[in-house]
């Protein structure tokens, strides 16, 4: 049966990376409150009808276009609004991923207490009146690593009575790489290379500032401060310090770990470590490899790389 509606659901709201919601994909349904304000209702009628009571028949069909009410502004919160996927944040195995979603609305048009998120996760509620678009933030659990790719999205509203319920199942085409999730380990797997000579210690020299000091005979003219110098002033030395930049690489060949799992774990934490470190790191894994560099950008490029490495697609 499961299939079967999962099929159903394909031909009736197809996978797309931006949908607008109109009858086709927005199912309404009374609320628990909804059905017992429907069997209020029946009682009122049966009420009216043994007792012939006037008063009594008008409650109940003043109670019943309340209901009738109800579904056309339940349905309405939901019906017309542009939804669409943008990016997302990566996360590691064993925490959360972030998706965002774009919620669109027409100028002439607001939206109330709408519910965005996956069943079993966190649900994200949010309003569309002050603004004509918003981005929502939506939070998937990550067990393990690997590329997730979350199942149908559920927006969904009981707005204005709560006496009904619209919802739709949106397949927005997410997905989102999950990195290894961190192992401490000491020392860290690395292997210190320099280019040409095996395996070895290899550092880069950097000139750094370090204070500017009366001039001496043996300084460098390199050094001097001729601007300064040419508007009268006296002669002035910059100093400078030479720091030692080391160039290492992340290794799985030296990596802890009993299995494949835990060997990416401890690279990951490595990874991290030397990102704060003045020093190039690359990777090695099998035969691929990413040169040594430094900054955000490469440390997500190999986060990215251990998350993809022997790994596996997976839905939940």
């Amino acid at each position: 049966m499961a299939a079967r509606y999962e099929q159903w659901l394909q031909r009736r709201i197809p996978a797309a990376t931006a949908v607008k919601l109109d009858q086709r994909r927005i199912f309404i349904f009374p609320t628990r409150a909804g059905l017992l304000y429907f069997g209020l209702l029946g009682l009122l009628l049966v009420t009216a009808i043994n007792y012939q009571n006037n008063a009594i028949y008008l409650l109940t069909f003043l109670l019943a276009g309340q209901f009738v009410v109800a579904i056309l502004a339940t349905y309405s919160n939901l019906a017309g609004l542009d939804v669409r996927k943008t990016n997302h944040a990566p996360g590691f195995a064993g925490d959360s991923v972030t998706f965002r979603l774009a919620l669109k609305r027409k100028p002439e048009k607001k939206y109330f207490s709408i519910c965005a998120g996956w069943p079993g996760q966190s649900m994200t509620t949010t309003n569309l009146d002050l603004q004509t678009e918003t981005i929502v933030e939506l939070y998937h659990k990550a067990p393990r690593r690997g590329l997730l790719r979350p199942r149908r999205l559920l927006l969904e509203t009981v707005y204005p009575f709560g006496l009904l319920r619209a919802w739709t199942w949106l397949d927005l085409n997410m997905e989102s790489w999950v990195y290894p999730r961190p192992l401490m380990v000491q020392p860290l797997p690395v292997i210190e290379q320099d280019e040409g000579l095996g395996d070895r210690p290899s550092f880069q020299q950097q000139d750094e500032f370090s204070n500017i000091r009366p001039w001496r005979k043996d300084d460098c003219p390199r050094q001097i401060l001729w601007k300064a110098y040419a508007k009268q002033q006296p002669l002035m030395t910059m100093e400078f310090t030479e720091s030692m930049l080391k160039q290492v690489w992340l290794d799985e060949s030296v990596a802890t770990g009993k299995t494949l799992e835990e060997r990416l774990s401890a690279l990951c934490y490595g990874a991290l470590q030397l990102s704060r470190q003045e020093v190039l790191y690359g990777i090695r894994l099998g035969n691929q490899e990413i040169a040594p560099s430094e900054g955000d950008e490469h440390l997500h490029r190999i986060l990215a790389q251990l998350a993809r490495y022997h790994s596996e697609e997976y839905r939940l």
